[in-house]
C-alpha cells in the first residue's frame, strides 16, 4: 500500500535537485553564515553536550550517546567536540552541574 503523493518524490526531475543545490544552499549560507550540513552538525553536537551534562557518569557511554545523534566515528566525534567546546566529551560528562 502506498501513501497518496508518495510517488511524486521518485518522479522529481534531476533539474529540481540542481535548483536546491544552486539556490537553497547559498541562501542558507547567506542567512546563517554556515552551510546547512555544518548547521546540522553544530545542532547535533550541542544536543550531545546537553545530554552529557544531564547524564550520570556511571551510567553513560559516550560512544553510545554520540551514535544516537549520528556520530559513528568516535575519533571524528571527539575531534569535532573538542574543537567546538574546548574540552573532551569525557570532561563534560565528569563535570558537576
Amino acid at each position: 500500500m502506498t501513501r497518496p503523493g508518495s510517488d511524486r518524490i521518485h518522479r522529481a526531475p534531476p533539474s529540481a535537485l540542481f535548483l536546491v543545490r544552486t539556490s537553497f544552499i547559498p541562501s542558507f549560507q547567506e542567512l546563517f553564515g554556515i552551510s546547512p550540513m555544518r548547521y546540522l552538525k553544530v545542532r547535533r553536537l550541542n544536543a550531545v553536550r546537553q545530554r552529557l551534562k544531564a547524564s550520570d557518569p556511571e551510567n553513560c557511554t559516550i560512544t553510545f550517546l554520540a551514535s544516537e545523534f549520528g556520530f559513528y566515528s568516535p575519533s571524528h566525534f571527539t575531534r569535532d567536540y573538542k574543537t567546538m567546546f574546548g574540552e573532551l566529551p569525557s570532561e563534560t560528562l565528569r563535570k558537576k552541574k
